[in-house]
């Protein structure tokens, strides 16, 4: 990770809003090979506090998809 875009923004946290995610707009990353490990790390940076981890749910195992078995 080298840096991060928000609507033609530059954005420096790490983490962005469920109201940014939903009002749409452009979100760009920029890749590379070595990563940039400024980017995103100052403690001012840091997600709002009272901010939950989002953890997917796991997988169901055994379940047919696509009407198969």
């Amino acid at each position: 990770m080298q840096s991060a875009r928000l609507d033609g923004r530059p954005l420096e946290r790490a983490w962005i809003t469920h109201e940014e995610i939903v009002s749409g707009g452009t979100f760009t990353l920029v890749m590379w090979s070595e990563p940039n490990k400024a980017w995103g790390s100052g403690p001012a940076l840091a997600p709002p506090a009272g901010t939950r981890p989002v953890r997917p749910r796991p997988p169901h195992h055994g379940v047919a998809h696509h009407g198969g078995r």
